[in-house]
């Protein structure tokens, strides 16, 4: 099923302003109130099957929680390695490195 741009843009707008939340928090600190904008966000995306991004391992990994950073970075590979976006892959695959060696 293919959305068009009028069903897109509503999706698209809330994902961005809890993404965008999700940033600010993170900048200010807020690490918990981040954590729970980027994973609305995901759980949103994840609803309607698209890849939700991997800012939640970042905020994991400012946070100090690696496993749960890991965890997020895993998900994100799984996800990019299945749409075959090999940017990203490679950039999760140094990500889960220097997280593992940290």
């Amino acid at each position: 099923m293919t959305r068009s741009s009028t069903e897109y843009q509503p999706f698209a707008d809330q994902v961005e302003s809890l993404t965008l939340d999700g940033i600010d928090h993170y900048k200010n600190g807020g690490y918990d109130q981040a954590l729970a904008a980027f994973g609305e966000a995901a759980r949103f995306c994840r609803e309607r099957g698209d890849v939700a991004g991997e800012a939640r391992a970042d905020v994991y990994c400012a946070s100090d929680k690696q496993e749960q950073a890991l965890a997020s970075y895993r998900e994100a590979l799984e996800l990019y390695s299945r749409l075959g976006d090999k940017g990203r892959v490679a950039n999760l695959r140094n990500n889960i490195g220097l997280l593992l060696t940290s």
